[in-house]
């Protein structure tokens, strides 16, 4: 009887050590809940659009869209939860929309999914540069929005 009170008291205390470890991948001492020593693998998912709006699972990381023959919207078919990560590439020639995210032709975005909305992270998209260039500008409107100087009177 002795014995299997002592089994019992043992698999109490041990118990919860259990439920709260972290897993390792190729690491025999993991420090986070999930903790990968090396590189890992995003599946693509390569989804057909055909027209003006797109399905696309949230079961995968990675989605490449192709076809399509106009702008188009995008949605999940499941559900999207809190903290989700998606990566999209637009491999069509028509612009896809992800509110509040517009995905250019021939673009990859990296989103994540925070306070009920998508928030780009990440993009390929060249980012065009609005500063004063030293070598010069062009497309300038003399006077209205472009000008040397300085908007409190203070000379430079």
């Amino acid at each position: 009887m002795q014995k299997y009170i002592v089994s019992a008291i043992l698999i109490l205390l041990f118990s919860g050590v259990t439920i709260a470890q972290n897993v390792g991948i190729n690491t025999p001492s993991p420090t986070s809940s999930l903790d990968i020593n090396g590189g890992h693998r995003l599946r693509s998912a390569l989804t057909t659009v055909s027209g003006a709006s797109v399905m696309i699972a949230s079961n995968r990381a990675h989605h490449v869209l192709i076809g399509g023959s106009v702008d188009f919207t995008i949605s999940f078919i499941d559900a999207t939860l809190e903290g989700q990560h998606v990566i999209i590439t637009n491999n069509t020639l028509y612009k896809g929309f992800l509110v509040p995210i517009h995905i250019q032709p021939g673009t990859t975005v990296e989103l994540i999914y925070s306070t009920l909305s998508w928030k780009l992270i990440g993009t390929n998209e060249a980012i065009s540069n609005t500063a004063w260039s030293r070598t010069g500008n062009g497309g300038t409107i003399d006077g209205v929005n472009n000008y040397i100087g300085t908007t409190d009177a203070k000379p430079i």
